[in-house]
């Protein structure tokens, strides 16, 4: 069946079982089933139609069933599950996904299990294995052979868990194993973990749930915090679908546990700061790496023969340090430095380039914790590598993918130059050890950072992956993790107030709003200025009025006014939202409410504000002294010199208009829009040429300054005296006269 109709099908599938229309349910599936020919899935179908109908015929006799609910969640999740194994055995006919060629692979091997596979990757890591080799004491060649049988096992396996759906109770016990048996190595137990977790963002499977909750309860600080991003992704993902007692019941038991409530805080918010990962690069990129390109000339001209070497000595420099200054560019690293310290990801632009290595081709290496027991380091060529590939292990401030990058790279750079970077990273690694010695809570500390970085490797795999396209990505969208069952505390006011903060503050207003709409009532809090209930109202109004959603945002900065009636930002932006929705009279109030208040009197802002209400709601006369006021104050001479010679002109003063329009001109220089106000001038005051003259010289800068042709101009031209037509009207022009002036025009101009 074409993937298109069967993903209608499966849709319509998912909407009858939400919907509890369960009898629909079951006659959509069974037909889907017998479509393409599984009669097997077809008899489960009916098995279970069938317990449905004895459940309905105990339903209508009336009797009590408690467990009626459970049982209706249950039969509808054999119909997802059905529907699931159904699409997936489509798929794997001939859709050319990697995720179905690696499963049709593992399918020619049906006596290769994942409990096999463990069990001879176990046998890798008993005495006498590669782990006890010694690389002088037995062949290099042999040494090299038993890593790369290592390697191959471990992206074998990594690809079993991957792809195999359901997972059999087998295959889920030996995977436990790996997680709570010490014989496995961390990364080999990490790496499956994302397996599962992988697996689990295509096809639900209650078992990866349970084998991610087990990993959960490790010894292991890094396998916590994998499987922890990875269950609350899985829970995110299978969002609505059932989930049996037995695993509601260790869920609860796992939430017991000491760490899990800050633990999973935490992992929430790493997770949402994704979400300005590309805004980070793209500022990188577009901003502080030209700027600095820029400055190669002017630094090469000043420092030539002088350039030290150092960093260090290149800041102390004052005339380097006033260059920056001078450019911007200190100011744009004072901010990277900033998003840095806030857990923000700038390695990302950094290292995309570098994931072009064939090491990068494999999805299992970009799961894989890094460590030096690689064949990359055993070639003897790359043996000064080692102590390097030491320092960059330890070097907090790269995740596993980019320090597999960093290594990858410099197994092609000259001795030399190895010898040097290796020098300046033991320095940054002696100074990060002195700063650690120093903070305080150091365990939340490195907690937090696992957790940064298992979700900047997932990112990075989601985002530069050479076929990232053929994966669900979680990172599409916002990750909101409130209303999951199961992950009550993840809904809790507070921790919903930080993350909306978050959204807001960094212009991703829409997240912010869905997120706060689950907060339901926030109205109790406002009679507390500084409560954050109150200041995420005014955050939900100003998000609204960004969107445009100017009646919303309305509702949010009145509710504010209720209590806070002279709260001046407040004020000012429930008058914006008035004006953007057209009614000037009632944004003057608020402006009028907002110079009242103590120091606003005299704000040449609020007063400019004040005086563009007047003019749209046709009060000239006081829109004249409210602009006169605002030139008095220092308004910019752009915003107020142009709208004022307006206001005189409309209140009948063409002498006093003129001057001021031609004071504009000459202070802020010229814009096509003076030529048709000066022709309008002139027209008033009975000036014929010259106002044909003006106009003329619209339609001409028009067509420069806009870059049109001269047909675009002169509609441009028609289309704005048609528009100021009622109000020259209302000052004495003929409308009728307009029209034979624009045609005399055009004649002219031919």
């Amino acid at each position: 069946m074409k993937k298109q109709i069967f993903s209608e099908i499966k849709d319509k599938i998912e909407h009858l079982v939400k919907a509890r229309r369960l009898r629909e349910a079951f006659s959509t599936t069974r037909s889907l089933a017998e479509s393409i020919m599984n009669f097997e899935a077809s008899d489960a179908v009916a098995r279970a139609e069938e317990t449905y109908r004895h459940m309905l015929r105990y339903a209508a006799s009336g009797a009590e069933d408690p467990g009626r609910s459970e049982m209706s969640e249950q039969l509808g999740e054999v119909l997802l599950s059905t529907t699931d194994t159904l699409e997936r055995a489509n798929l794997m006919i001939d859709e050319p996904s990697l995720y179905n060629n690696v499963a049709r692979f593992e399918n020619t091997r049906p006596g290769e299990s994942i409990a096999s596979l463990i069990e001879e990757y176990a046998s890798l890591t008993g005495k006498g294995s590669m782990f006890d080799f010694i690389t002088g004491s037995k062949r290099r060649d042999e040494y090299i052979e038993s890593l790369r049988r290592r390697e191959n096992l471990e992206t074998r396996l990594f690809n079993k868990a991957w792809v195999t759906h359901p997972l059999s109770a087998a295959d889920a016990e030996s995977l436990e194993k790996v997680f709570s048996e010490s014989i496995f190595p961390e990364h080999f137990a990490i790496l499956l973990t994302w397996a599962v977790t992988l697996g689990s963002l295509v096809y639900y499977d209650t078992r990866r749930l349970e084998l991610l909750m087990s990993a959960r309860t490790a010894t292991s600080p890094r396998l916590q915090s994998a499987s922890l991003i990875g269950l609350l992704l899985a829970l995110n993902k299978g969002r609505g679908r059932y989930m049996p007692p037995r695993l509601r019941h260790r869920l609860e038991a796992l939430k017991e546990t000491s760490s899990w409530e800050t633990d999973a805080e935490m992992a929430y918010k790493e997770l949402t700061r994704t979400r300005d990962t590309d805004r980070i690069t793209a500022k990188i990129r577009d901003e502080v790496v030209p700027e600095m390109m820029k400055l190669r000339p002017e630094i090469s001209r000043r420092f030539s023969g002088e350039l030290p070497v150092d960093p260090e000595d290149m800041e102390e420099n004052p005339e380097w340090h006033e260059l920056l200054e001078k450019s911007g560019i200190s100011d744009k690293l004072r901010e990277m430095s900033e998003i840095q310290e806030e857990g923000g990801d700038v390695m990302m632009g950094t290292f995309s380039h570098l994931k072009s290595f064939p090491f990068f081709h494999e999805v299992a290496n970009w799961f894989l914790p890094f460590h030096t027991d690689r064949t990359e380091l055993a070639d003897q060529s790359n043996a000064d590598l080692q102590p390097l590939a030491d320092i960059i292990s330890a070097m907090p401030m790269l995740c596993d993918s980019d320090k597999y990058s960093m290594m990858l790279s410099l197994t092609a750079a000259p001795a030399p130059q190895r010898a040097l970077i290796m020098q300046q990273l033991n320095a940054q690694a002696d100074q990060f050890n002195e700063l650690r010695s120093a903070m305080l809570n150091t365990d939340m500390s490195d907690r937090r950072d696992l957790l940064r970085k298992q979700v900047q490797n997932l990112f990075r795999f989601f985002r530069l992956f050479r076929r990232k396209g053929e994966f669900p990505n979680p990172f599409a969208q916002a990750i909101n993790l409130s209303g999951i069952p199961g992950l009550e505390s993840l809904n809790s006011p507070s921790l919903v107030q930080v993350i909306c903060e978050f959204y807001f503050s960094h212009g991703y207003y829409e997240e912010g709003l869905a997120l706060a709409a689950g907060l339901g009532n926030l109205s109790e809090g406002v009679t507390d200025p500084k409560s954050p209930q109150s200041m995420l109202i005014q955050r939900m109004g100003y998000a609204n009025m960004k969107l445009g959603n100017y009646r919303k945002a309305l509702e949010y900065f009145e509710m504010t006014l209720l209590v806070q009636p002279d709260n001046l930002w407040v004020l000012k932006n429930t008058a914006r939202c008035h004006m953007q929705t057209g009614n000037y009279k009632k944004a003057m109030e608020y402006f009028r409410q907002a110079t009242a208040l103590p120091g606003c009197g005299e704000d040449p802002v609020l007063t400019l504000s004040c005086a563009y209400c007047q003019l749209q709601s046709e009060q000239y006369d006081a829109a004249v002294k409210s602009y006169f006021k605002a030139e008095y104050l220092g308004a910019n001479p752009k915003k107020v010199l142009r709208q004022l010679s307006w206001a005189l002109l409309m209140n009948g003063d063409s002498a006093q208009s003129r001057r001021y329009l031609e004071k504009a001109m000459e202070k802020t220089g010229h814009i096509p829009n003076d030529y048709l106000n000066l022709g309008h001038i002139h027209l008033i005051q009975g000036n014929f040429k010259e106002a044909l003259d003006s106009y003329r010289m619209n339609i001409s800068a028009r067509k420069e300054k806009e870059a049109l042709t001269i047909s675009q101009a002169v509609e441009g031209f028609i289309s704005d005296i048609a528009e100021d037509t009622p109000a020259l009207s209302r000052l004495g022009i003929q409308p009728d006269l307009l029209p034979l002036l624009t045609d005399s025009l055009l004649y002219s101009i031919e």
